[in-house]
């Protein structure tokens, strides 16, 4: 008749109890891994989101300058003037003409642009283009519709404007007013002149 007692299960009660501390010790391994490795993991994901966080947020930022770039007027004070009259006073007597859009912003453009000119001993002419606008006190301006500001001239006419285009050119990309320059103007207006060109805000 058998009993727990028995050496036999007295054997089978010390093996399980082994087993159970082995598996139960092999089971708070395994936990602690898994809460190791979750908090790997987490701290992972944690970094890749803060990472794409910062850079949302830069792009936000590079958004928000850019717009306002755009919404500020392009301008010139009276510093930058004065900048630019130094510049390109040594071509005094140049002629130039100018032509603009009709929106308030690239006409007050225009208009520091033309009294920086003047001030530098620039000699401004009437722009009688088949469109035009006559302004009070100044020379008659061309209308065009077009974005950015150009200065062009007819190099087969006088190719000795080069210099004083480039200086403007310079001066005002200088003062942060984007300019492009060319020697290819096609005009049978004032083909003698320089001409100022400011379109609207890109």
């Amino acid at each position: 008749m058998w009993s727990f007692t028995d050496p036999v299960w007295a054997t089978i009660f010390v093996w399980a109890t082994i087993l159970a501390a082995v598996f139960g010790g092999i089971g708070v391994i395994c936990l602690f891994v898994s809460g190791w490795v979750g908090y790997q993991i987490t701290g992972v994901s944690q970094r890749k989101a803060n990472v794409q966080i910062a850079e949302a947020n830069a792009r936000a930022l590079e958004a928000k300058l850019a717009l306002a770039r755009f919404q500020q007027p392009r301008l010139l004070s009276e510093e930058a003037m004065a900048r630019i009259v130094d510049k390109v006073k040594i071509f005094k007597d140049v002629e130039f003409d100018c032509a603009g859009s009709p929106t308030h912003e690239a006409t007050n453009l225009l208009t520091s642009i033309e009294d920086t000119l003047e001030r530098a001993g620039w000699m401004a002419l009437n722009n009688a283009g088949a469109v035009s606008i006559t302004i009070p006190n100044r020379r008659s301006r061309g209308i065009i519709i077009s974005e950015g500001v150009s200065i062009s001239f007819d190099q087969s006419q006088n190719p000795h404007l080069e210099k004083p285009v480039l200086a403007l050119a310079n001066a005002l990309n200088d003062e942060g007013i984007a300019v492009s320059a060319t020697g290819n103007a096609a005009t049978p207006i004032n083909k003698q002149a320089i001409h100022v060109i400011v379109g609207a805000k890109p």
